[in-house]
C-alpha cells in the first residue's frame, strides 16, 4: 500500500498516444536503452514493452541536462542495462556497465 505522505520526486512517462502521466508509486524500472531524443527516453523492458521517461526529470541526478544527455547516449551507444528508480524523496541511476568503463579510461 502507498503512503501518501511519501513524497515522491517528479518523473513523467508517456504512453502510447503521446500522453504523460507522472509516477506515484515508487518502483525501478529496468532495461536497455532504444529510444532517445531531447525530451524521452525510452528504456525496453522486455516482452515488446518500451517505457518513455522524461529527459528532464533525470537532470537533478547528474547536475545538468548536457551531462544527463551524455551518459545517456553513452548507455544507449553500449547497450548497457540500466537501473532508473523512482524512490522517496529520490530519483537514482545505475549502470555498472558504464562506471567500470569510465574507471577503466585512461587518464
Amino acid at each position: 500500500m502507498h503512503d501518501a505522505s511519501v513524497h515522491l520526486p517528479q518523473l513523467r512517462h508517456r504512453d502510447e498516444q503521446g500522453r504523460y502521466s507522472l509516477y506515484t508509486h515508487p518502483l525501478t524500472l529496468v532495461g536497455h536503452i532504444v529510444a532517445l531524443d531531447v525530451a524521452w527516453v525510452g528504456i525496453h523492458e522486455g516482452r515488446q514493452r518500451v517505457t518513455h521517461i522524461s529527459v528532464d526529470d533525470l537532470v537533478p541526478i547528474f547536475g545538468d541536462r548536457d551531462m544527463t544527455f551524455g551518459l545517456l547516449l553513452d548507455a544507449q551507444k553500449h547497450n548497457d542495462l540500466i537501473h532508473v528508480g523512482l524512490m522517496p524523496d529520490r530519483i537514482t541511476y545505475d549502470n555498472p556497465a558504464q562506471l567500470q568503463r569510465f574507471v577503466d579510461a585512461p587518464r
